[in-house]
């Protein structure tokens, strides 16, 4: 999932409300806004947790940081699949 904000107006807003799939942890495998690119490293600490809480069409949601003029991208946190022997 890759949530984006396009206006550096909203400075003071630290947080939305965004749609995941499914409820559970959310590793954030990316944001644009971390140190190692040159930005102020605002984010969610590599990971976030969707509750039950029905957004957009989606089953769940999670608070999310997402940095101005930010992209921030989750992974749904689940096992891999068995492997056939």
């Amino acid at each position: 999932m890759t949530f984006g904000r396009s206006s550096a107006k909203m400075r003071n807003i630290r947080a939305v409300q965004a749609p995941t799939p499914r409820t559970g942890g959310h590793r954030e495998i990316f944001n644009s806004d971390a140190e190692m690119f040159g930005g102020s490293n605002m984010g969610n600490g590599g990971r976030v947790e969707a509750e039950p809480t029905p957004s957009h069409g989606r089953p769940a949601s999670a608070s999310v940081v997402i940095p101005p003029l930010g992209v921030v991208v989750l992974k749904p946190e689940r096992p891999l699949p068995e492997l056939a022997p």
